[in-house]
């Protein structure tokens, strides 16, 4: 039945536009910073970095980035600031226009005039605080972290995910049943219309090998599984991030084998893909390396965030190497295909193929 639905759905879908590449070549040497930026070269050793862990905007003139311990703005001038907010520890910022946004933190927060209202997300005895949040709109919201996801459906939450420990799973339950000698890390939600795919880390804790994650559902109908034992999800990877455009076109980012390299696969509608991203002489080298934020613009232009570089895709299955950052990165928002936030152990501006540093130090509150 479930492989009878999937194929029902895949016919459903609607095609994404098609993409326009950004005439980047592969063999482009890292870029120079703008004009207007000074001198920036991070020394190996050097005693920077404010630890930036989300970011998203409504545009290029209103940018939000969450610190661990802070949140910033920017008008897209240069210069940020401090954001008041109840939460100590912010973890993501997400949201679906200027006068829509959340922050996950022990809370989801609101944004409602410039004020941050709590929600009221519910948590549960095992994660109690939010990792991460994603939105299609005012009345589709989901937050999660670990064995945690919540849905705001604009009037109430609903808890997808149910803990069992001695007692046994609920047969008639919609949510994902989850036992609490597994080890569950869900990291994102993408989703469209009543269709949700949620992707994340299962580690069963008798094996010390993780396990892909990646369900489905459908209006209120329960969680369908998406991995089976062919998946190249299924075995030896983490999944970091999730991003999309309808049922056929998702796509999700993490690591996983040979060793520990950066991986991006694709969902066709009925199985998981592995994509091709660029490597660089002497990555076979490197210890550990993996995919940790990904950006689908309405173009189909993709970019994703692999340590120091910032690739770029199509939607053709391959990814180039269009831009390497002035120190590791962990996440990006893109305005358009010129002009990127890409965040970490600094701030840096790309407009153009030119990256200007705008924060390297934490600013004072």
């Amino acid at each position: 039945m479930e492989r009878v639905f999937l194929l029902l759905l895949l016919e459903a879908c609607v095609q994404s536009p098609e993409a326009t590449p950004i005439g980047v070549p592969p063999d482009a040497p890292p870029p120079h910073q703008r004009p207007d930026a000074p001198p920036f070269v991070v020394r190996p050793d050097a005693d920077v970095g404010i630890e930036a862990v989300s970011v998203w905007g409504s545009g290029p003139r209103d940018v939000y980035v969450v610190t661990r311990t802070q949140l910033l703005h920017s008008n897209g001038s240069g210069s940020w600031s401090v954001q008041p907010t109840p939460e100590d520890h912010p973890q993501s910022i997400y949201g679906t226009s200027a006068s829509d946004v959340y922050l996950a933190g022990e809370d989801i927060f609101h944004s409602v005039d410039g004020i941050w209202v709590p929600m009221n997300a519910p948590v549960n005895y095992i994660s109690t605080s939010f990792g991460w949040v994603w939105a299609a709109s005012p009345s589709d919201v989901w937050a999660g972290n670990d064995e945690l996801l919540d849905h705001f459906d604009g009037t109430g939450w609903t808890e997808e995910v149910r803990v069992f420990g001695l007692v046994p799973p609920d047969p008639q339950s919609t949510a994902i049943q989850v036992a609490d000698t597994q080890g569950l890390g869900l990291s994102g939600v993408w989703g469209s219309g009543d269709v949700h795919v949620v992707v994340g880390t299962s580690v069963i804790m008798s094996s010390t090998v993780p396990l892909g994650f990646a369900e489905l559902k459908v209006g209120q109908n329960k969680w369908t599984n998406l991995l089976d034992s062919h998946s190249p999800l299924d075995w030896n990877v983490e999944v970091y991030g999730i991003v999309g455009s309808d049922f056929g076109h998702i796509w999700a980012g993490g690591e996983g084998p040979p060793g520990y390299s950066p991986h991006i696969w694709r969902w066709n509608g009925s199985a998981w893909l592995t994509e091709t991203l660029e490597a660089l002489p002497g990555d076979e080298l490197r210890e550990e390396s993996e995919v940790t934020g990904l950006v689908l613009l309405p173009s189909g232009d993709l970019f994703a965030v692999e340590n120091d570089r910032i690739l770029h895709s199509i939607g053709d299955g391959t990814w180039q190497i269009v831009y390497r950052t002035a120190a590791p990165a962990r996440a990006l928002w893109a305005a358009s295909v010129d002009e990127w936030y890409v965040v970490g152990n600094v701030i840096e501006h790309v407009r153009n193929g030119q990256g200007r540093v705008e924060f390297a130090t934490p600013p004072a509150r």
